[in-house]
């Protein structure tokens, strides 16, 4: 019989593993938001020059550990409570319930409270204060529902992997 992480297990580590990546995006705020430009609504995008290359090369350094986090921290924490045997849809549902809950933390904390209701200054790309994109509500909505099948194909493919061994 196939055992799973207790629930109340997996809610502590989706609890770290929000904190975890918050705390690794700190820094692109802090250092240059228009590392994040992609990330923005369409209609400020439009308002800023694109990003320089150097803005490119940062965006790529500072996304190494937000994404290390994002696609680590659940292998290991799946791995770390597997079954005796490889399950794939234990691995799979361990895996996308941890996405899954970030995304829907993605979308209430920090899209649409931090960044369309309190818009902090840090967020803000200079030249696009008061912009009306900031309050783009539909936007981060869309992403949301993109980000239940990305990471639903990613933690297919992850559960994949781990099962083969």
């Amino acid at each position: 019989m196939m055992s799973f992480i207790a629930s109340d297990v997996l809610l502590i580590h989706c609890v770290v593993y929000c904190i975890l990546i918050v705390i690794s995006m700190i820094p692109v705020g802090l250092v240059n938001p228009r590392m994040m430009l992609q990330d923005y609504p369409k209609e400020i995008q439009v308002t800023v020059p694109p990003k320089t290359p150097k803005e490119r090369m940062q965006a790529v350094f500072f996304a190494l550990p937000i994404l290390l986090i994002m696609i680590g921290y659940p292998v290991v924490v799946s791995w770390h409570y597997r079954p005796g045997q490889p399950y794939f849809i234990y691995y799979f549902s361990v895996i996308w319930s941890m996405m899954l809950v970030f995304n829907i933390f993605d979308l209430l904390i920090l899209d649409w409270l931090m960044f369309c209701y309190i818009t902090p200054k840090f967020i803000v790309i200079p030249g696009t204060e008061g912009h009306a994109g900031y309050k783009n509500y539909r936007f981060h909505f869309i992403g949301f529902l993109k980000g239940i099948f990305i990471t639903g194909i990613i933690s297919t493919l992850l559960a994949g992997l781990l099962s083969l061994f």
